[in-house]
Formats: C-alpha cells, structure tokens, sequence
C-alpha cells in the first residue's frame, strides 16, 4: 500500500493470514483503499539467480490455499555459512510445506559438516557411499545448466558432480514444474567408474503412508494429500528413516532432534549408472504414466 504497488499488495492480502493474523496496527497506517487492484501480480512465476545457482518455481502468487512451489540449490559449498546442500529442493503442494529445509544447528558443536544439518544426509539430495569423510566435497562449485519457463511449466536442471567427484563422474538434477503447473518431476543421471552406493531423500513433516509395494507413498500435512511416485528405476522402492545421521557418522553431541520429522528415501547399491525419476502430484490427481526422457531433450 506505502509504495501504491499493485503485485506487492495482491502478494500481501493472499498471505495477510500469515503476515499480519488479525488486527494490527500496521493495517491502520499503511491502509490505501486497493481491493479493486487485486489480481494475478504481474511479475514472473519462475526465477533463476545466476550468482548463487537458485531457481524457484511457482503455480501463483494470489493463491495460496493451491499454491505449487519447488525451489531448487546448487552453488558453492565453500561460501561461509554453506552446507553441503548441492542439488537439495524445497516443495509446496496446495499450500503446505512436504519437501523442508531442516535450517542451520548451534554454530559451537564441533564438526560443521558431520553435524546433520549441514550434511548432505540432513538435505533433501544425495548420500553416496557412506564413509567416514563429508559426504559431498566441502570445496566444489555447482551450478544450474538449463532453464526454462513458459506459461504452463517450468524446469531447471543442474550438474552437481562436483559435489560427488570423489565417487562419481556425472550426477544431474532436473526438477519440473509441469502439467499447467500442478506436477513436479524431480529426474536424476548418475555415471560412475566403479559401483556405488546411493540414498536419495527428502526431509518431511508430513504423514507418510507408503503403498504395499512401497513404489509410491502418499503425504498429508495439515489435511492436505499429496501422492509420490517412483518413476525409475524399476526395481526401487521407498523407505522411511529417521531424521539423524546413520550409525556409522560421527555423531556430536547437542545436534538439533529434528522432532517430528521424517525422511522418505530410496537406497540402492552396486550400480556403475541410474536414473531416479520422482513424481509429485496433488492427491485428487492419479500418477502419471509416461516414458522418461533424458535430461538433455527436456524442452519446454
């Protein structure tokens, strides 16, 4: 209202609920009589920030009982402050968050990257070979490859081998926001010289309800469903773990519980090459039924 600005206000009064719940004294003085400029924002949906390798994607910035969002890092793990978070997202489906950033721990525990949060075991991407050193390269550089956007979806795909070159010789991440912006596909391209171990995860808080040949799940937060299914490879299924470092990581104590929250994973070993394929829909939608195609056809 202060600046007259029609997309910052209609971004305002959809997430007053959130920003300012009932009266506020902050309403009174910035109060301009704007309804009638109220509206989709005319601002784009989708961002890529070159600098520090983020993209984010969304459905709507006036809707956000069904918004779709997936925000999506690569970048450089030795920045201050970094984690060891090549490739990890973030997703909101419907307006709730499932796929969470679990944040920073206290800065005076010993072992910055052994601690959970700032490993790639703590974020929604890839553990490989678990051994006892950091499980993504504390130096390497990411960065995103491809982006595109149009009015009905959006993708961004990034090469994160860097991160993983003490296993691996290639690791690409493509996520897409897809099907008139209600889908979000997250693909994965992993070569290595010598067979390897892989987990791939995500952190949530949501309930998870996994089918009976575990190939799919659904989530609820906050009465809300969403369905998760696993597009490739054939033969991997889903698992839940706990929200802590696996048994063999040095553990410090003082570590941050993460109480509440899961991790919904697939794990599979002895590959020199994989594709992981997820999909993600609201569950009023069915899973989609498709042939993959490789990360470096994707068009929009």
């Amino acid at each position: 209202r202060y600046f007259n600005d029609k997309n910052l206000y209609t971004i305002y009064k959809d997430r007053e609920k959130d920003f300012l719940p009932g009266l506020d004294y902050k309403k009174l003085l910035y109060y301009r009589p704007m309804e009638k400029l109220l509206g989709e924002p005319d601002v784009p949906l989708d961002v890529y920030y070159k600098s520090i390798e983020t993209c984010a994607m969304i459905n709507s910035f006036s809707d956000s009982e069904n918004l779709n969002y997936v925000g999506f890092h690569a970048g450089d793990n030795s920045e201050p402050h970094s984690h060891l978070d090549a490739g990890s997202f973030v997703l909101d489906m419907q307006g709730e968050r499932f796929a969470l950033d679990l944040g920073p721990d206290d800065y005076n525990i010993p072992g910055q990257f052994f601690r959970f949060r700032y490993s790639a075991e703590g974020h929604n991407t890839y553990v490989i070979n678990r051994t006892d050193i950091y499980t993504q390269d504390e130096k390497a550089t990411t960065e995103i490859i491809n982006f595109k956007s149009s009015k009905d979806e959006a993708f961004a795909i990034a090469d994160i081998t860097n991160a993983y070159n003490m296993y691996l010789t290639k690791l690409h991440r493509g996520i897409k926001l897809y099907d008139n912006r209600t889908r979000v596909l997250i693909q994965d391209e992993l070569l290595a010289d010598e067979e390897f171990e892989a987990w791939w995860q995500m952190h949530t808080e949501a309930k998870i309800e996994l089918s009976p040949d575990k190939k799919s799940a659904l989530l609820t937060v906050n009465e809300k469903q969403i369905r998760v299914g696993i597009k490739a490879p054939h033969d991997a299924k889903f698992e839940i773990l706990k929200a802590k470092p696996f048994e063999d990581t040095p553990f410090f104590k003082g570590q941050n519980p993460n109480r509440g929250v899961k991790k919904l994973c697939i794990h599979f070993k002895d590959k020199k090459s994989a594709t992981v394929a997820v999909e993600f829909a609201a569950e009023k939608n069915e899973l989609h039924n498709f042939e993959l195609t490789q990360l470096k056809d994707w068009r929009i």
